[in-house]
């Protein structure tokens, strides 16, 4: 298998799963190729506009046509194995479980849909809203925008993400079901954590429940995290 692959919360998601696969046991060949990612050239500007700083994040190589090839919206990750090319960190996620016999899914098929579903969740939801919130509250300011509408928004989203993320753990922690988002620990626990992570960074204020009282939720970091983290980048330079 050949991984696309970028040091996003998205690649890492694939590559947590692959170090987790290995750790379990199975016979996992993966190869990963890097690709240097630059966003969009930005909208003609008025002169007066200050130039936008760091704008170039890097070669492109997700606009080139052998890459649309593996995946035509041009984002990372994607996945190709074989004849068969994949993209949608989330869909590589169920891929790789399914192809491994079930790995990291529930063996109960109630429970399995259940954990799609929380899945699809953290597509839908949390990586847009943290993502979006990073842009506008890192990345433009440093390009002489600001935005405070759009800060203020997707702050608050994450947060009340967050908070259903909150509610969930208290569920299945009241249930006895264990520390994990479905009870047990499944890809949409390597879905959500690359994200949560970064809390800090996209300036989400998860320092207290919604009273500010206590700890922040915390998804539990998957086990072979920091493999996970370091695997891709190892990977390519060996």
């Amino acid at each position: 298998m050949e991984v696309f692959f970028s040091g996003t919360p998205n690649g890492w998601k694939v590559s947590i799963m692959l170090e987790e696969l290995k750790a379990a046991g199975a016979d996992v060949d993966w190869t990963v190729t890097d690709v240097n990612v630059r966003p969009l050239p930005p909208p003609p500007r008025p002169p007066a506009h200050p130039p936008p700083v760091g704008a170039q994040l890097g070669e492109g190589d997700q606009f080139t046509e052998e890459f649309k090839a593996v995946n035509p919206n041009s984002k990372m990750p994607a996945l190709r194995d074989g004849e068969l090319c994949l993209f949608e960190s989330g869909n590589i996620l169920h891929y790789l479980a399914e192809k491994f016999g079930g790995m990291f899914l529930p063996a109960d098929p109630a429970k399995k849909w259940e954990c799609l579903s929380w899945l699809h969740w953290q597509m839908a939801n949390v990586g847009p809203m943290f993502g979006n919130r990073l842009t506008y509250i890192r990345y433009l300011p440093a390009s002489g925008e600001d935005h405070p509408h759009p800060q203020e928004r997707f702050g608050k989203e994450a947060r009340r993400l967050a908070e259903v993320l909150e509610d969930q753990l208290e569920r299945e922690q009241a249930a006895g079901n264990g520390e994990f988002i479905c009870g047990e620990y499944t890809i949409v626990d390597m879905a959500v954590y690359p994200w949560l992570r970064g809390w800090k960074w996209s300036k989400v204020d998860l320092t207290g429940d919604r009273t500010g009282a206590t700890p922040a939720p915390s998804p539990t970091a998957p086990p072979h995290t920091t493999p996970g983290l370091n695997a891709a980048d190892q990977t390519a330079a060996g």
